[in-house]
């Protein structure tokens, strides 16, 4: 693999708005539907918010099946989302989704031990939000952040499709997706910039457009599953990039990149 142009990580913003614009109404619906099932996995106590985060992988590979429909002109059905749950992929997929839980229940311990009971004082209101901001410590927010967090999703972004597509272990795909970032870190540091300026900038416009009232409410809930859909595609686009066209079905276990 060469190294790739910072640009590149632009590309893959684009090419996921196109891929989402060939079917906005049925990706949409589908990411509605996920998130109706999170829902409903957090209602349970302890077990359901665990649940969800571990099934995540699971669910990815759902939205990646159906990318890869809409590129195919497939009409996307509410079928697919639980392509992950049919692959012999799917003890790999789980176990990939316990990682993920444990480096997220890492960062929300640091975030926690840095916040102390800042937002404790702000929820009972005993301080302002502006004097809580004051005393939450960034700078380790962002050390942490680098240390754990970035590389972190480095090796996650690509493992679902790696263990699906290409049949690999947990291990492997981890290894794989680290590396091929890292030697497109410039392209991925633009993909992550560019997403969240995206992002951000969105939901100002929204806010300065319907202000604070039911509406604007309602569009940014909408936003953000939209969002998520977006992300996906130019993941997706990301994922093409490096190892090609997925086929229709994962590939043979003596046939996976070594």
């Amino acid at each position: 693999m060469n190294k790739i142009p910072a640009s590149t990580g632009w590309l893959w913003i684009k090419q996921g708005f196109a891929l989402f614009m060939k079917q906005p109404g049925g990706l949409t619906m589908l990411v509605i539907a996920y998130s109706f099932l999170m829902q409903v996995l957090s209602i349970v106590p302890w077990v359901g918010p665990v649940a969800a985060m571990i099934l995540t992988p699971v669910f990815c590979i759902g939205f990646m099946r159906a990318y890869q429909g809409v590129e195919k002109q497939q009409r996307v059905t509410l079928h697919v989302l639980f392509e992950g749950f049919r692959s012999p992929a799917l003890p790999r997929l789980i176990t990939l989704g316990a990682l993920y839980l444990a480096a997220m229940a890492i960062m929300m311990g640091i975030f926690a031990l840095n916040m102390g009971d800042v937002a404790l004082q702000v929820q009972q209101q005993k301080i302002t939000p502006d004097a809580a901001l004051k005393q939450v410590n960034f700078g380790a927010l962002f050390f942490w952040l680098l240390v754990i967090g970035v590389p972190a999703g480095m090796a996650y972004l690509l493992s679902p499709m790696l263990i699906y597509w290409q049949q690999m272990k947990v291990g492997k795909a981890l290894f794989y997706s680290f590396f091929t970032i890292w030697r497109s870190f410039r392209a991925y540091l633009v993909f992550q910039l560019c997403w969240v300026m995206i992002f951000m900038i969105t939901v100002q416009v929204l806010a300065y457009v319907f202000g604070q009232n039911a509406t604007q409410l309602l569009v940014r809930a909408l936003l953000f599953p939209v969002a998520l859909v977006l992300y996906q595609c130019a993941s997706y686009a990301c994922y093409k990039h490096f190892f090609g066209a997925p086929s229709d079905q994962p590939v043979a276990p003596e046939q996976t990149i070594e």
